[in-house]
């Protein structure tokens, strides 16, 4: 089973560099691309261990393109995160996943900010197994992020289909949200669990990090059910039809079982 790593920060701040972008730049450095993600994250915000594991540099004078950063060492990988303005843990300190280990930084007046041109955290994830050649070891970490509450096992309620021409993503049940993406007409998503705000229904979809999309707001519907699912089982096929479901939608968790 592939390893997931809890992100790093906030989800709430965009990404403003992903893996892979502008070679041109980065081939002074002997890379392909950017070797990580820039999360556009202002001065002062808490950064986290993404999986337990060994502080192998804490590098507090920012000597380095990545200024004062933080390296972990896990079970199956490296992760690096650059740009930091303040560092909580010292090399040797085995650390427990999403504890705090820095603030962000990234300041062009910070001294000790590396090479950077404004506030943002660079994070970095590289493979023991090796990573993208071309990129010093790294992989592009974000299919491997997951929300701190993320659960593998959670069993969807339902299944629901877009039926407007665009409905957003978004990071919480609330429209100041930060918008992640957006799904086009006839696109379908498991749901984890419903939330009413301000006259509308969001739902939580299941995936990695945390999206949610409205369905409803007055008599408007934008997205709709295609299969329910009762917490009382109707027939003793119930779990069956439900764990075939399931399966089809790529859920490889435990099957469902049947209240007695």
């Amino acid at each position: 089973m592939q390893t997931m790593y809890f992100y790093p920060c906030s989800e709430e701040f965009p990404l403003s560099q992903h893996f892979g972008e502008n070679p041109g730049m980065y081939r002074q450095y002997g890379l392909s691309g950017h070797n990580g993600l820039d999360i556009a994250l202002p001065a002062g915000q808490p950064v986290y261990a993404v999986a337990d594991g060994e502080v192998v540099l804490a590098e507090g004078q920012g000597t380095s393109c990545y200024g004062r950063q933080v390296r972990l060492q896990h079970k199956e990988a490296l992760s690096l995160y650059a740009h930091l303005s303040r560092i909580e843990v010292q090399e040797g300190e085995k650390v427990v996943e999403k504890q705090l280990i820095g603030w962000s930084g990234g300041a062009a007046s910070d001294p000790y900010a590396g090479n950077t041109t404004g506030p943002h955290l660079h994070f970095e994830l590289r493979p023991a197994a090796g990573g993208v050649p071309g990129f010093g070891g790294a992989v592009n970490p974000l299919p491997l992020l997951c929300s701190h509450d993320y659960d593998p096992a959670a069993v969807p309620i339902y299944q629901v289909q877009v039926v407007v021409p665009a409905l957003n993503l978004r990071t919480r049940p609330d429209t100041a949200s930060r918008i992640a993406e957006t799904a086009g007409l006839g696109a379908e998503f498991s749901i984890l669990k419903e939330e009413e705000y301000d006259g509308m229904l969001w739902l939580r979809v299941q995936t990695p990090l945390t999206r949610f999309l409205c369905a409803r707001q007055g008599s408007q519907t934008y997205a709709r059910h295609l299969l329910t699912y009762s917490s009382r089982p109707q027939s003793e096929n119930w779990a069956r039809s439900v764990t075939a479901f399931l399966r089809s939608i790529g859920y490889t968790g435990p099957a469902p079982q049947e209240e007695h």
